[in-house]
């Protein structure tokens, strides 16, 4: 091969190589935390206005609110 042709091959190889080990780089596994199943937290529902756990509207009585997901401002 002549010198000319070598110079024009080289820069298309090492495309070559890059894309390839780039491919390569893409299907090794992730850290283990990425490669587990995400913790699901249960949602917690509660009473709006008394902070009481519930899963239903009939457990929260006449003035403690709607029962769902609420944030709780009570300490």
């Amino acid at each position: 091969m002549k010198p000319s042709r070598l110079k024009q091959t080289i820069p298309g190889l090492a495309l070559i190589i890059g894309i390839l080990a780039g491919t390569a780089l893409a299907m090794v596994p992730g850290s283990a935390a990425e490669t587990t199943e995400p913790q699901v937290t249960p949602v917690r529902m509660i009473c709006s206005r008394s902070c009481k756990p519930c899963s239903v509207q009939a457990e929260c009585g006449q003035n403690e609110g709607s029962c769902g997901v609420w944030r709780c401002t009570q300490p």
